[in-house]
């Protein structure tokens, strides 16, 4: 082996292994840092309901395109479903109609539903507003915190709250007619 190429071996490799040692490390930081868990949530395909695994009394605050703020300190309605959906999540567009339908009657009964999408434009939101019909109020998680604070791990999630504030039910996954009136009709005869 030439004298230059011994040189240049010598020079370069421990530059390659700092650079690769440094790479590993902020693979395994970030796996160890993040629980495993990548970025953005997944998609729940199956219909469930499930345990709560937040403050049932989380506060909260969304900021509608049409209908203002709403608050877990200004609810109206007897009941109040938040959706969790995103435009482009095939579940969500499954459940959009049966949500439209839903609301026309539910919203009858005192109750009020908030669809909030995550990682989503305002542009495709409206879209998807406006090729479903729906009428009752949406935001963007821009940041996806309001996810965070729900403990939202994947779309579609629903969370039904009553007029104090409290979050009576969590359910993953797309719903049909019957399920979503199933669980408003049991919500609606514990009042």
């Amino acid at each position: 082996m030439k004298t230059e190429n011994k040189k240049f071996l010598l020079i370069s490799m421990p530059i390659v292994l700092i650079f690769l040692s440094f790479f590993i490390f902020i693979l395994i930081w970030s796996t160890i840092s993040t629980g495993g868990q990548h970025g953005q949530p997944g998609l729940n395909e199956f219909f469930s309901e499930t345990n709560l695994r937040i403050d049932p009394y989380t506060k909260f605050e969304i900021n509608t395109f049409s209908h203002g703020i709403i608050s877990s300190e200004n609810l109206e309605g007897e009941l109040l479903m938040i959706d969790f959906w995103a435009s482009w999540c095939p579940p969500c567009i499954k459940e959009g109609p049966i949500l439209s339908e839903a609301y026309k009657k539910w919203s009858q009964k005192g109750i009020d539903f908030v669809g909030i999408s995550l990682w989503d434009s305002e542009e495709n939101i409206l879209s998807f507003k406006e090729r479903f019909s729906i009428n009752y109020p949406l935001s963007i998680d821009t940041n996806g915190e309001l996810a965070i604070n729900f403990g939202v791990r994947a779309l579609p999630e629903k969370f039904f709250i009553d007029q104090n504030g409290k979050i009576l039910k969590k359910v993953i996954g797309p719903v049909n007619e019957s399920q979503l009136n199933k669980i408003l009709e049991e919500l609606i005869s514990k009042r």
